[in-house]
């Protein structure tokens, strides 16, 4: 989940024209694999696939060195909820205070969207699909979707 929340939100936000962008998705008008954005924030992600320090069981990061890892030695929010190392950032722990409240933003994505596209993130990461079908399934979900109203 944490990778469609996270990690695929970059190929979504990091454009001078998100809302047309996301209209776009929405409208079927856009093909990833032509999407520069899109192969560019997946080549880094072939990267970090690539030397993953779980590479052998890359959707699993339950063992204490992982959860240290992440939350400890990294600084980071933790994405997995087995994981109760608390973060050694400060702005850190009050920001995951803040999400646990349910105070965060969700701004373009269906309620869905994590669970759905997260789950192909991870299919892409455990290579049981390749890019295109990944760019296929992202495609796939934004034009069956509904769009999120803005208030």
């Amino acid at each position: 989940m944490a990778l469609g929340a996270h990690y695929l939100q970059q190929v979504y936000e990091e454009r001078d024209d998100v809302d047309g962008f996301i209209n776009q998705l929405y409208a079927g008008e856009v093909d990833l694999m032509k999407d520069e954005k899109f192969n560019s924030i997946m080549d880094t992600f072939d990267v970090l696939k690539k030397y993953n320090m779980f590479s052998n069981s890359p959707l699993t990061v339950e063992d204490d060195e992982g959860k240290t890892f992440i939350s400890d030695t990294c600084a980071m929010i933790s994405p997995f909820k087995s994981n109760d190392v608390e973060c050694a950032n400060e702005i850190g722990v009050y920001v995951k205070k803040y999400a646990d409240a349910g105070k965060m933003t969700r701004s373009y994505d269906p309620d869905n969207h994590f669970s759905v596209l997260g789950a192909s993130m991870q299919k892409y990461l455990a290579d049981e699909i390749t890019r295109q079908e990944l760019a296929d399934e992202i495609e796939e979900y934004w034009s069956t979707v509904e769009p999120v109203i803005h208030e």
